[in-house]
């Protein structure tokens, strides 16, 4: 898996979000929260993110108020979303991909089905003239 911190170093504080073959750039961030007494109370964390690095597509921003670290509690889950993301569209391709490959066979299948319509609509609307012309004799 590939990652790297924004000089290009082979490491960095977002690398919980790095997922193989779909590179994801992201800042992480934490923020002290002091009570009333200034004393620390806790810490609000985020990472702000976009994917694929080379094409983006999605940005995605995680926060998280009370966590550790913007990498070591947002990260994580910003992972968790684009890989559920990158399933999605997988399964998305795959109908498509079914989809395409069954549309000849549909199409032959409204083919015959017009025809033998077409069909029925002759043979049926020769025999109603037909019988409107054998009334037309009998009445006449």
């Amino acid at each position: 898996v590939e990652h790297t911190d924004a000089f290009g170093r082979p490491d960095g504080t977002g690398k919980s979000a790095a997922i193989k073959g779909f590179r994801v750039c992201g800042k992480t961030g934490t923020a002290q929260v002091f009570d009333e007494h200034n004393r620390l109370k806790d810490h609000d964390t985020w990472f702000v993110s976009y994917a694929p690095f080379e094409s983006p597509r999605y940005a995605l921003a995680v926060v998280i108020e009370g966590g550790d670290s913007g990498g070591g509690s947002c990260a994580p889950v910003a992972r968790q979303i684009y890989q559920a993301i990158l399933k999605r569209e997988a399964e998305l391709k795959a109908a498509q991909e079914i989809a395409a490959a069954n549309r000849p066979i549909e199409e032959s299948l409204v083919d015959s089905k017009l025809k033998h319509r077409d069909r029925e609509a002759e043979s049926s609307g020769a025999r109603t003239a037909l019988s409107a012309s054998s009334e037309r004799l009998v009445y006449r």
